[in-house]
């Protein structure tokens, strides 16, 4: 049995609102309805995202560390920090394990300014952007490298494609 080969069937966000239209058996009279939609489609993501539906949301990432600075500022769609390395290459390619810690114990240390190569980091979640505290502090430069849990990107324009929660969608009409 041939197969197509290809997984890269897409709707834009206008023809996921069209396709809603026409499975309700109606038509969009006007440019409301569609902004309408729209708005439907962004609370319904923000609904899936409080219920844990977040299934195509860990991406890898990594942030550029400089020496002496022991807090990073990171993405604003960040909500979890999932694993973590050190990744350096002086001489050979190394991961080097980065352990997370608490609060309490991130605040129990008492030489934060202590330099060399981190082995543990806090995550404080805050109320716009996620900030990254390393101990000790780097001593030179070196790639964080993790993978973080993301928040589901919202609709959008409309020609704007829905790549990253399409499968939900395809989920639900179908069960």
């Amino acid at each position: 049995m041939a197969t197509s080969g290809t997984n890269t069937f897409n709707l834009d966000v206008d023809q996921v609102i069209e396709e809603a239209f026409e499975r309700c058996g109606i038509n969009s009279r006007s440019g409301y309805d569609l902004k309408s939609a729209r708005r439907s489609l962004n609370i319904m993501l923000a609904e899936w995202a409080n219920r844990g539906i977040n299934l195509w949301t860990v991406e890898l990432r990594t942030k550029t560390l400089t020496g002496s600075t022991s807090s990073y500022t990171l993405d604003s769609d960040l909500i979890d920090i999932l694993e973590a390395v050190i990744y350096t290459t002086s001489d050979t390619t190394t991961d080097i394990e980065v352990d997370r810690i608490s609060r309490a114990e991130y605040l129990n240390i008492s030489k934060k300014s202590s330099e060399g190569t981190p082995v543990q980091y806090f995550l404080q979640r805050g109320s716009s952007t996620p900030t990254l505290y390393l101990y000790p502090t780097p001593d030179g430069a070196h790639t964080f490298k993790y993978y973080g849990l993301t928040k589901i990107q919202d609709a959008g324009d409309y020609n704007d494609q829905l790549t990253r929660w399409c499968t939900h969608i395809q989920i639900l009409w179908f069960n």
